[in-house]
């Protein structure tokens, strides 16, 4: 995988569920896509959790009382050196890679572009911007040479088993 220079975004990476072997590739994979489109430096926190943990977030959050594999929150504008929190929910990104037959690695490194995208300002509210940030997650991933996966989406309906 490429190697991205670590000299001016920060990652600080939090673990609830002892992944701490994937830390390396989230880190890697959003400073390459923030750097891609180019932000040249800040600081982004990311946590890596279980299922109840990023549903309790998203219920908070945004009003929808499930699990999901990735939240993001931008930083504010006013602090241009904070781009903002991804939480990545580890069972929910091993569920997704089971239902498409790949690699949690791989399906790690959708999730960390993903989040780095949207603290970005991208969206995938609608066909047409889930179609652009897709192009752009395999772009990076192609980048950071990794298969990619023009089919990618969020599995919503998820199994706790």
């Amino acid at each position: 995988m490429l190697e991205v220079p670590t000299e001016t975004i920060n990652i600080e990476m939090r673990d609830d569920v002892g992944e701490d072997r994937h830390h390396h590739l989230v880190s890697n994979c959003i400073k390459h896509t923030l750097k891609k489109y180019g932000v040249k430096s800040g600081d982004v926190s990311v946590l890596l959790t279980d299922n109840e943990k990023i549903r309790e977030l998203n219920n908070k959050f945004r009003g929808v009382n499930t699990a999901t594999d990735v939240l993001t929150f931008p930083g504010p504008d006013y602090l241009k050196d904070i781009l903002g929190d991804i939480v990545i929910s580890i069972p929910y990104a091993e569920f997704q890679c089971r239902c498409r037959g790949n690699t949690l690695e791989s399906e790690l490194a959708f999730l960390s572009v993903h989040g780095a995208l949207h603290l970005l300002g991208y969206n995938d509210e609608t066909e047409e911007e889930r179609f652009l940030m897709l192009g752009k997650m395999n772009e990076v991933i192609e980048e950071l040479n990794l298969p990619t996966d023009s089919t990618w989406h969020t599995y919503y309906e998820i199994s706790e088993n």
